[in-house]
């Protein structure tokens, strides 16, 4: 089943959510790597919303084009906040905290104003369009940098159910941990 553009960017804001927790988890070795993937996976849906979803919003809605302008200055001040973070700077913790409450604040008027605007002002079929586009772009990108587009490194299985539940994917809650990655991968 296609997914929308609104779906799509929640599932991964969901993502991004559990990619923070297995940081914070995360023994002082491992932090580098998932400090890198944290920062593809935050440019490319940052992209692929500026690229695709914004643009369209900002034409079937022109009372949202302050709010669009403002997503896309968070988007900058979350990729800064995470190179401070990466270079632990005043200290790791205190730059990756800021950088995760930057998010928090992001993804809360996202998906609060931005998101409902958007699905008020387009159609289904055009919220489908949009979905392909942003999952394309983002793939797209990920791909190019190495990393797997749908499931992340060490998910664990309520991790993949969750993004089975969002996508809508049917006998979700009969699948192994495998089936589940294949299904959220086809979708």
């Amino acid at each position: 089943m296609a997914r929308d553009a609104v779906s799509l960017i929640k599932a991964d804001h969901r993502l991004m959510e559990r990619l923070f927790e297995q940081l914070k988890q995360a023994k002082p070795a491992e932090r580098a790597q998932r400090l890198d993937e944290i920062e593809v996976r935050l440019a490319a849906h940052s992209r692929a919303e500026e690229i695709h979803v914004y643009p369209v919003l900002m034409v079937a809605d022109p009372g949202e084009q302050a709010q669009v302008r403002h997503g896309t200055e968070e988007h900058l001040e979350a990729a800064e906040l995470l190179a401070k973070a990466k270079a632990g700077k005043p200290n790791f913790t205190v730059a990756f905290r800021k950088f995760v409450d930057a998010i928090d604040h992001h993804v809360k008027e996202e998906e609060t104003e931005l998101l409902p605007a958007l699905r008020a002002a387009v159609d289904r079929e055009e919220l489908t369009r949009l979905g392909e586009l942003f999952d394309h772009a983002r793939q797209t990108y990920l791909t190019a940098a190495g990393i797997a587009p749908d499931v992340p490194a060490q998910v664990t299985k309520e991790e993949l159910y969750q993004q089975a539940k969002a996508a809508d994917i049917p006998g979700r809650s009969n699948m192994s941990k495998d089936q589940l990655a294949r299904a959220v991968r086809r979708t």
